[in-house]
């Protein structure tokens, strides 16, 4: 029997942690190990930490090609995202492989993660596992980023904000500054009245007044003089 040590990073980010539980498979070149439940007495994936595991198989799995992780969620829990940061493994044989994440985990589908360094298709070690792994990605990346096929070109397809992959959203903590600082600019300019404006603006006048809240002398006089643009044009 072998040992692997298998660390865990989290990332650091609000609202990281999760207390659901992490499973973990190696793969290597001469085959892989069971999955396993990265299993602690005391909590292991809140933000920030740094956890340490054993993996144990009957024989060494030689070169580490990947790993794949997936999360299940605890009865009883409330059913948590979790950021991964990393994951570093260090073989029998001294040997330490790096496995770059940097994405949240908010399912319970299995996520394979190839070994950090960089390799065109060519350079794969194993030709199966760089078709199977490669096609992969790139199937999965073409359902969750694709475009609109009506309206505006370029935009990506989405409901809302809310529905967009938790990877290029805003964090919370960054939503409630925006919020807050967006309406406090607007209050300070006096142009909250026009976000609550229900009504249809069938004249320029009553634009005009709207924006004649807060203003100074020189804003005054080119709002003016665009109006009787406009008016003229």
């Amino acid at each position: 029997m072998v040992d692997y040590e298998v660390i865990v990073l989290t990332g650091s980010l609000g609202f990281a942690t999760t207390f659901d539980n992490i499973y973990i498979k190696l793969v290597g070149l001469n085959g892989s190990s069971k999955r396993k439940c990265l299993w602690s007495s005391m909590p292991s994936f809140y933000s920030g930490a740094v956890s340490r595991f054993t993996v144990t198989c009957p024989v060494s799995l030689g070169e580490l090609l990947l790993i794949e992780v997936d999360k299940e969620h605890r009865l009883l829990l409330p059913d948590m995202s979790w950021y991964a940061a990393k994951v570093e493994v260090t073989s029998p044989e001294g040997d330490t492989y790096q496995f770059p994440i940097y994405q949240w985990i908010t399912n319970s589908d299995v996520h394979r993660f190839k070994e950090g360094e960089a390799l065109r298709a060519s350079q794969e070690k194993n030709s199966l596992l760089a078709k199977y792994s490669r096609q992969e990605e790139l199937e999965k990346q073409q359902q969750v980023y694709c475009w609109e096929k009506e309206g505006i070109a370029h935009c990506m397809k989405a409901d809302n904000a809310q529905s967009l992959p938790y990877d290029i959203r805003f964090s919370l903590t960054k939503t409630a500054e925006m919020t807050y600082i967006s309406a406090k600019g607007l209050g300070q300019m006096g142009l909250m009245q026009i976000l609550e404006w229900k009504k249809e603006f069938t004249r320029m006048e009553d634009i005009s007044l709207l924006l004649r809240i807060h203003q100074t002398k020189t804003s005054g006089n080119e709002m003016i003089i665009k109006l009787q643009g406009v008016q003229n044009y």
